[in-house]
């Protein structure tokens, strides 16, 4: 069995943090500083989109959880 800390019910994963995000807090806003000095801002179901269409690519060519 998994233990985990007493205030989780579930594992801590990055997959976790953005699912939450995405359904608590969507239109939220996310500021990146840029390496000009610029800035960029999109949204957390901006960022899910992306991810989502990243992970499609992927599996596509066919490239495998942890191969680099």
């Amino acid at each position: 069995m998994e233990r985990l800390g007493n205030m989780m019910r579930m594992p801590l994963l990055i997959s976790s943090i953005l699912t939450y995000a995405l359904e608590n807090s969507g239109d939220q806003q996310i500021l990146t500083a840029l390496d000009d000095g610029g800035l960029h801002t999109y949204s957390y179901r901006e960022f899910g989109e992306r991810a989502m269409d990243l992970a499609i690519g992927m599996t596509r060519h066919e490239v495998q959880p942890g191969q680099r």
